[in-house]
Parts: structure tokens; C-alpha cells; sequence
């Protein structure tokens, strides 16, 4: 959105499951590109959404409990 998160919202409900803030601060050159896959890794693997912000790519679990982001480089 215009304040630079993304957030998840459950399709069932319409409730907020989790707000992620960019990890790069706000302006042209660094618009995330995100992607939501219920299975990344595979066929056994979790849900999470991947975001790509400059040239850094970032993880982060469907589970709403869990805060941080983790780098994959």
C-alpha cells in the first residue's frame, strides 16, 4: 500500500493475520515485488511469502507469531 506494508489477510475471515514493513526504507527503486506460495520448498513445505526488495531476497512465515524476517542470500 501507500504506507509501504504488506499485509496478509485471511480469505475466510477478512482478519489481519500479519503486517510486514519493508525492509528497505520507502521510495521508487525499492517497491518490493512479493509472492505468496502455500507450499514453498515443495509439496512438504510451509507456507511464507517471499519478497524481493533491491537486490535482497526475504522469507517470512505464514505463522503471524513469528516477527522477523530472515535474509536468504
Amino acid at each position: 500500500g501507500q504506507d509501504c506494508y504488506t499485509r496478509l489477510w485471511s480469505l475466510q475471515d477478512s482478519r489481519l493475520l500479519r503486517t510486514i514493513p519493508s525492509p528497505h526504507p520507502a521510495g521508487k527503486d525499492s517497491i518490493p515485488n512479493v509472492v505468496f506460495s502455500p507450499q514453498l520448498g515443495g509439496s512438504r513445505g510451509l507456507p511464507g511469502l517471499l519478497m524481493a526488495v533491491r537486490h535482497d531476497l526475504y522469507y517470512y512465515s505464514y505463522n503471524k507469531d513469528y516477527q522477523d524476517g530472515l535474509t536468504l542470500e
